[in-house]
């Protein structure tokens, strides 16, 4: 009888044992962490529910009953293998891109791609493949190692025109269709299958060489045009100056005429202010002169009238 007892009491033990570890295993179904680079997916019976993008614990009604599908909301870095894609001029170009990507949207995610990380790489790398080899199929191989970069997105060209172009077709698709955010997108490699690149190099340089050739001849239209210009700005102004120097030799020739009247009438004076301005035009250096103190225009130091060398008085104020 104590036998049974004991047995009972284990038994009873063991179910007790069961049943706590039962109801551990659904309380702690009942709460789950979301992370501040995190976001949860709240299901009922697999059905979508609530989406929540708070960090911290949040509580939910046990499993089976709800499910919270935590996802990793922070940058991830896409690498493709290399591609081999056909571009303008049925040139072939191998090429290796990168792309930056998070998950934007974790509802859209999870019905179009599941709850894994590869499931977003994989949906990446059909959108590269998808908008790569349609791009690069617009672009001719100097287009794209040009450097040019044109107000206009049609008509610029050039790696960074094409990864523009690229990464806004792949992030309004990936951000509508599977709630992706694509941040960034760019080229790792280029390069040219060994048999083709001696054919593009020279084709390259071919082209190159008709660029130099447009260039000087639109260097030299231009300078020409710039002569032509100067020598017409030039000859303008030679005209105007000769049209004033006329206008000023008309003007000193009246003023001559003026005082050639005035020295008509009074001859001796003319020659008495002539005396004096040779008289002044002499003695400007440090000179030591010996002559006849008579010998014009000399004379006038000589102490002698005026009146007495042959000189009258000029015109009087009035």
């Amino acid at each position: 009888m104590k036998q049974e007892n004991n047995g009972n009491s284990a038994f009873k033990k063991m179910i007790f044992l069961v049943a706590a570890l039962i109801l551990i295993f659904i309380v702690q179904t009942c709460f789950y962490q979301v992370r501040v680079t995190e976001a949860a997916v709240l299901t009922t019976f697999e059905k979508p529910v609530k989406t929540v993008a708070a960090p911290g614990l949040h509580m939910k009604a046990p499993w089976p009953i709800q499910k919270a599908y935590v996802f990793d909301k922070r940058n991830q870095l896409f690498q493709s293998p290399y591609m081999e894609f056909q571009i303008k001029g049925k040139t072939n170009l191998i090429v290796k891109v990168f792309s930056v990507w998070s998950i934007e949207d974790v509802g859209i995610y999870k019905n179009k791609i599941g709850v894994t990380v590869t499931g977003g790489e994989k949906a990446i790398s059909t959108l590269v493949s998808k908008y790569l080899g349609t791009n690069l199929a617009e672009y001719g191989l100097s287009d794209i190692l040009s450097i040019q970069n044109n107000s206009s997105l049609q008509n610029r060209s050039g790696i960074a025109a094409i990864e523009e172009r690229i990464l806004g077709q792949i992030a309004s698709e990936a951000k509508n269709e599977f709630g992706i955010n694509v941040s960034l997108f760019g080229f790792d490699r280029i390069e040219l299958p060994e048999d083709t690149t001696e054919s593009v190099f020279v084709r390259m340089k071919s082209e190159r060489m008709t660029m130099v050739v447009k260039i000087s001849e639109d260097g030299k239209k231009e300078a020409e045009k710039v002569k032509r210009d100067a020598n017409l700005e030039k000859n303008k102004i030679i005209a105007e100056a000769e049209a004033q120097a006329v206008k000023i030799r008309g003007e000193a020739d009246t003023k001559a005429f003026e005082y050639l009247d005035i020295y008509n009438k009074y001859p001796k004076f003319a020659l008495f202010l002539r005396k004096l301005q040779a008289l002044e035009d002499s003695m400007r250096t440090k000179t030591t002169i010996v002559i006849d103190k008579n010998t014009p225009p000399f004379d006038l130091l000589s102490g002698k009238p005026l009146e007495t060398i042959g000189v009258e008085q000029g015109p009087q104020k009035k």
